[in-house]
């Protein structure tokens, strides 16, 4: 039982570092408003591009077209939609331009092996569903001087608390 709650500890203090920055990025994209108005002009451009066919008006896009702005060219077939979009962004809506100063986490979370860390979460998942099966072998206690099984569930207690958070 202690030696499982200690492979939790080391696991968590291993993998915290990760997800502190993963979790800070991912909130930081989310509050950012500069970088929401920057999608939200994508959208708009998108719409634009889009108007007359089957994707006339959408309400959003998947992530990954993002990557794909550099690869729509223009009609010119010299400047692409990010091109467009940095020119656009830099006239009108400079305010947006800096987007990326909201996002300070964001480059340690790129970082961050995806699989790496949702490995960790499993193997961490795995010790405490042991650590739980092990907590209800002693749960009840030989004698009533053996507080080890009420210590344990107190230490297993905190232990998925502070995962949680």
């Amino acid at each position: 039982l202690w030696s499982s709650k200690k492979i939790f500890e080391r696991m968590h203090e291993k993998s915290k570092p990760d997800l502190t920055y993963v979790i800070a990025a991912c909130e930081e994209l989310k509050t950012s408003e500069k970088f929401a108005k920057t999608l939200e002009i994508i959208l708009l451009i998108g719409n634009y591009m889009n108007s007359g066919g089957r994707n006339a008006e959408s309400f959003g896009f998947k992530l990954n077209f993002l990557t794909k702005l550099q690869n729509t060219k223009a009609a010119d077939n010299r400047t692409n939609m990010l091109h467009f979009l940095a020119d656009l962004l830099e006239s009108r809506y400079p305010q947006w331009v800096n987007f990326k100063e909201d996002l300070r986490n964001l480059e340690k979370a790129r970082r961050v092996s995806d699989e790496q860390l949702s490995k960790q979460l499993r193997g961490m998942k795995k010790s405490l569903t042991n650590l739980k099966k092990e907590l209800e072998f002693h749960k009840n206690p030989d004698s009533i001087d053996d507080r080890f099984g009420t210590e344990m569930n107190a230490s297993y207690s905190t232990l998925t608390r502070s995962t949680l958070n």
